[in-house]
């Protein structure tokens, strides 16, 4: 059978006179009125069973009382029964009754052939078979039937099924029923008759899911079962004790305690499964459960640092999830308009027994929304937004809800639309919760009642989406703008403080984190402006186990007030409760990785867990940071009013100083010195318990820095700077003086008891000179001996306040002057020359060079000095004087001689010496300077005598000479030979007389003495050497000789020495080729061995010599002498090449 609304009839003729009227002017007007009347119950009333037809299956019975209900086809359907009027016996149709009794059943035939059973596709599975139905009968009933009908007691003998097996349906069976042509008064056709028969069937549970999914009312969210399946979630109170606040990681534990307790998470995560599953809302409910499960997956032994703020969220979840429930207690699943189709005949009543409080396949009533003035006059489902003000908020991460299945339009004011706000907000809350703001901020909001009333909490990323679901009924009525929210960019209310709301209550946000004198002044601030009613309280705890720093006053607070707990806020009236860490730490957010997925908006991260700093870490250093908050729901007396008073800002203090007593508000209150970790702020408490200020007990660090003070972890105006009374004494340590500079170098020492380290102090040194400040405690200065001879040193603290000074005089020994009568002597002078002193100083010892004591006078005698010596000064009592002498060598007279061409040229090679005296043949030259004299040998005999005197100033004079000097060579190679010799020898006399001789060292005398000895071998065997017959032990004589004049040449340190090794040196090499010139080129090369070995040494010597820089052939005496014996050697090939190389060298 067709729905009657299936065609609607929307127009009827009105009757006219004389008008021929059909079946079907009749039938219009009677079909209209019929849909106009069904389509007001579906479309103005409603559909569903609106009372009464409850079951009742008892003592093989079925009851079902009397109810109404409209099937979706508009039909009215109500129980009855036909009663027989006794008088007439007429039947009537009654439904004044409370309930029918169905005592028996048969197998309802739903396929007849009339098709008037054919309810397509009810009563049909999707293979078009016939679904098992049986019809109840009343025992009245049972008189008329035809078929066959059993009592309900012989039901499972039957079917195996019982009354806990079945579901209940009451069904309307329409047909068209035509009646016979004639009646008692007349054959005219009398119409059809529409038949519409009540009749109550049941079928197993099976078959009413076949008929439920043929209904799309029934497959809706059913919300009375729904709210009965949910479980019922209570938010846990966060409850800490005064033990909790040992240290932060204990505080921590505790509120993950308080968080996780009576299993509150895992409850909520039922239900919200629960919910999320009865609206058939699958997506939704895996992103909410992920996400549940991610923000409070943790322990006790790993907490997150926003764990307060979680557990807001988690109280949050758990009111919106209470907020639906409630709503579910009482929603009505009204509908626009039914579908004609959902249930056009018939009501599911129900399963005769039901299992739990609620039927699984029972209609409910579908309101119409008539009722409930559910539609706006804007005809538009989005709400209104406003661009945002600002970008301090996050955006918020809104999912695509409508391909997830959930729709909410803010035009329809009706329990589904609510509900689908609220669940819409349940995934908003998980998706966009983020702790990471920090900006303080005081907002009004509600303590108690639906989360819908209380403001926005800043834990979310706020936007358009969230503030439109926060409060439906807000956004149906187009005011959700005017919300108060920690995020005000995407609301009109900018300052919710400034204008006059209902409120009891203030959520304070964004102040965890950061340093808790900034908080208390930006919450004094705002509730000085704003003129809010609420205490303030910051208590200070240790950062770890591992400190032992005992907070006295958080220890006292929390013993005497009761009623801690955390509300994010605080009423009017109550305390706000703040816990902050001592100290400086970095915050590393989110340590455990819970999962934020936003960036923090200012680029400062919150304060985080962990507080020992790593390497490469990130994120902002924290001094003091707020760690916690709670709530007291009271006023503590005037504990929010704090002062503090010191008689004194200032104090000069030493050991005796008595600690000075603080003047407290309110009484009894902690007072703690606002000072570094680690050092001592001087608080103390005395014998009566009374706070004072004790300086001996405060850290040197902070002597001469103003200390300050807090009243019950309040910042006070108190201040006090101590400095201590400094005793010290200044030792002079010992005087450095600097005789020759006329200076004195004085070294100081302070010391004293209790210096501090880096105390100051200024030094004048007395002598007009810029004073110095420095903490050291070694000073030196220096003086000059020229400008004073005794000072004052003054010596004082650098505190003015507490000044305190020692003076210290300090006299100069004065360093008498020493003279002699001559500044300048002969080093040979063996005179006593006697000292002079001025001032004469009793007692004094005068050393030095060449001073003697003689009868304990002091004399000075030139010939004692070294012969190192040149230069002497003097001392008095070890202290060197200005007094200074020199001493000059004797003179050494020396010449040679050379002819070139027709004169002869002498040369003077003397040393030492101011004047010169030659006696050359007949003539006396003087001379001041070493100039040559050249004269021509033709005014000179064959030979001719020359001799040179040497004048010394100091040391007298010497000569040397008279020479032989051989003008015209008539002699043979052995008178040459001879006459050197004797020329050597002369030389020899010379340098042994000489007055410094006998003031050689040993080692220059040794060297003299074997210079002699070789030449006597040699004038010895002269004949035989000049023959060269002693060629053989040539070598052996030179051998020994030549190193030990190399190594005196080299350590020659006077002039005199200088010039014995070098004439030595330029004897003994010419004697070497002396004694070879006379010889046979051919006994020389035969011999060339020996003398190449002489040779060859004398090459080396020169070469050691000249490489170390000393002098070997200072005049170039030697130098003339190789030149005239090149051509004598020039065919002996070996000695012509050790005369170029000696050459060569001397050259250099």
């Amino acid at each position: 059978m067709e729905p009657k609304l299936k065609h609607i009839t929307t127009q009827y003729r009105r009757f006219t006179k004389n008008q021929v009227l059909t079946e079907g002017h009749l039938n219009e007007v009677l079909d209209f009125f019929d849909d106009q009347d069904r389509l007001s119950r579906i479309c103005l009333d409603g559909t569903g069973i609106v009372c009464g037809f409850n079951l009742r299956c008892v003592d093989n019975t079925i009851e079902v009382s009397q109810g109404a209900g409209v099937t979706s086809d508009g039909d009215l359907l109500h129980l009855y029964k036909i009663n027989t009027d006794p008088e007439t016996n007429i039947k009537h149709k009654t439904i004044d009754f409370e309930k029918v009794t169905y005592t028996h059943f048969k197998r309802y035939n739903n396929s007849e052939d009339d098709g008037r059973n054919e309810y397509h596709p009810f009563f049909f599975d999707a293979d078009e078979t016939p679904l098992f139905l049986l019809e109840l009968r009343t025992d009245k009933g049972t008189e008329s039937e035809s078929d066959e009908v059993f009592p309900l007691a012989e039901l499972s003998d039957h079917f195996e099924v019982s009354c806990k097996d079945l579901v209940a349906i009451l069904y309307l069976e329409t047909y068209e029923k035509e009646r016979d042509l004639c009646v008692t008064l007349t054959c005219d056709n009398q119409g059809l008759e529409v038949v519409g028969n009540y009749k109550v069937l049941v079928t197993t549970k099976a078959h009413a899911k076949i008929i439920q999914s043929y209904d799309p009312t029934l497959q809706r969210p059913n919300y009375r079962p729904l709210y009965y399946s949910l479980p019922e979630v209570m938010a846990p109170r966060s409850i800490v004790q005064p033990k909790d606040f040992e240290d932060y990681p204990k505080l921590l534990q505790a509120m993950a305690r308080e968080t996780l307790k009576n299993n509150a998470v895992s409850k909520l995560r039922q239900g919200l499964e629960r919910l999320f599953n009865g609206f058939n809302l699958p997506q939704l409910k895996d992103i909410v459960l992920l996400k549940l499960d991610e923000l409070f997956d943790f322990s006790e032994e790993h907490v997150p640092p926003d764990i307060q703020y979680r557990y807001d969220l988690l109280t949050d979840l758990i009111a919106s999830y209470s907020e639906v429930k409630t709503l579910l207690s009482h929603a009505v699943p009204s509908r626009c308009c039914s579908s004609v189709k959902d249930f056009p005949k018939h009501l599911m009543l129900g399963e005769l027994v039901s299992e739990g409080l609620c039927t699984e396949f029972r209609h409910s009533f579908y309101p119409a929304p008539v009722d409930e003035a559910v539609t706006g006059s804007c005809g538009s489902c989005e709400p209104l937004t406003i661009p945002p003000s600002n970008d301090h908020t996050v955006p918020e991460l809104v999912i695509d809800f409508e391909e997830a299945n959930l729709s909410v339009c803010f035009d329809n004011d009706n329990d589904a639309m609510h509900l689908n706000s609220l669940l819409k907000r349940i995934v908003l809350q998980l998706t966009n919760y983020n702790a990471n703001y920090t900006y303080i901020k005081t907002t009004p909001s509600f303590h108690l009642g639906n989360l819908s009333q209380k403001a926005i909490p800043f834990y979310y990323n706020v936007g358009n989406e969230l503030i439109a679901t926060w409060n439906f009924k807000q956004t149906v009525n187009n005011n959700h703008l005017y919300q108060r929210s920690y995020h005000q960019a995407y609301l009109r209310m900018k300052a919710p403080l400034s204008v006059k709301l209902d409120h009891d209550f203030y959520r304070i946000e964004g102040h965890q984190g950061k340093n808790v004198a900034e908080v208390v002044s930006a919450l004094e601030k705002t509730r000085s402006v704003n003129a809010l009613g609420f205490n303030l309280v910051a208590l200070a705890i240790n950062a770890t186990d591992l400190e032992e720093t005992i907070q006295e006053y958080t220890r006292f607070y929390l013993e005497h007030n009761k009623g801690l707990e955390h509300q994010a806020g605080v009423v009017p009236g109550g305390t706000f409760v703040m816990i902050y860490l001592e100290g400086e730490y970095s915050g590393y957010p989110y340590p455990y990785g819970y999962g934020y997925p936003y960036g923090y908006p200012y680029g400062e991260a919150p304060f985080g867990h962990d507080f020992e700093t790593e390497e490469g870490a990130h994120g902002p250093t924290v001094v003091n940071p707020v760690v916690a908050d709670f709530m007291l729901p009271y006023l503590c007396c005037d504990q929010n009013h704090v002062s503090l008073h010191l008689p004194t800002d200032f104090l000069c203090f030493d050991k005796t100083t008595r600690p000075l007593r603080f003047e407290v508000t309110p009484t009894g209150g902690i007072v703690e010195a606002d000072v570094l970790p680690g050092m001592q702020g001087g608080v103390v408490r005395n014998e009566a318990g009374a706070f004072v200020f004790d300086p001996n007990q405060v850290s040197e660090e902070l002597y001469g820095e103003p200390i300050r003070f807090k009243v019950n972890n309040i910042a006070t105006e108190a201040q006090i700077t101590v400095s201590p009374k400094l005793t010290f004494t200044v030792t002079v340590v010992n005087i450095d003086y600097d005789r020759d500079r006329n200076t004195a170098v004085v070294n100081f020492e302070l010391n004293g008891d209790d210096l501090p380290r880096a105390h100051e102090f200024t030094w004048n040194f007395g002598d007009g000179s810029r004073p110095i400040k420095t903490n050291k405690r070694r000073v030196s200065h220096e003086y000059d001996l020229l400008e004073v001879n005794a000072v004052e040193v003054i010596t004082s603290s650098e505190d003015d306040t507490c000044s305190s000074e020692v003076i210290t005089p300090i006299s100069f020994d004065l360093l008498p002057e020493l003279q002699l009568p001559e500044t300048e002597f002969c080093r040979l002078d063996e005179n006593l020359y006697p000292f002079t002193m001025e001032p004469v100083v009793p007692g004094a010892v005068i050393t030095g060079n060449g001073v003697v004591n003689v009868s304990g006078n002091f004399f000075f005698v030139p010939a004692n000095v070294p012969s190192g010596s040149s230069s002497i000064t003097f001392q008095v009592n070890g202290e060197a004087t200005s007094l200074k002498v020199s001493l000059e060598h004797p003179p050494t007279a020396d010449f040679t001689h050379q002819i070139a061409g027709d004169d002869i040229i002498f040369s003077n090679t003397s040393s030492n010496t101011q004047g010169y005296v030659w006696r050359i043949h007949e003539e006396v030259i003087e001379r001041v300077n070493r100039t040559d004299v050249r004269r021509s040998i033709a005014d000179y005999p064959d030979t001719i005598q020359v001799s040179l005197e040497a004048i010394s100033e100091l040391c007298g004079a010497q000569t040397t000479g008279p020479r032989t000097i051989v003008i015209r060579e008539q002699r043979s190679c052995e008178d040459r030979a001879r006459l050197f010799m004797e020329d050597a020898f002369t030389q020899l006399h010379t340098i042994a007389s000489h007055r410094s001789f006998r003031t050689l060292p040993d080692p220059m005398k040794q060297l003299f003495t074997a210079s002699s000895e070789l030449f006597d071998i040699f004038a010895e065997t002269l004949k035989e050497f000049l023959a060269g017959e002693q060629n053989h032990v040539y070598a052996d004589h030179f051998g020994n000789y030549i190193p030990m004049l190399q190594k005196q040449m080299l350590r020659a340190e006077t002039s005199f020495e200088k010039n014995m090794v070098t004439k030595l040196a330029e004897l003994s090499i010419s004697l070497s080729f002396v004694v070879l010139g006379c010889q046979e080129d051919a006994v020389l090369i035969e011999t060339r061995q020996s003398i190449e070995a002489v040779l060859g040494r004398e090459l080396e010597m020169i070469v050691k010599v000249k490489d170390q820089g000393a002098e070997i052939d200072p005049r170039q005496v030697l130098q003339q002498f190789l030149q005239s014996l090149r051509r004598r050697f020039d065919s002996v090939g070996p000695i012509s090449d050790r005369i170029k190389d000696m050459l060569e060298k001397l050259r250099e």
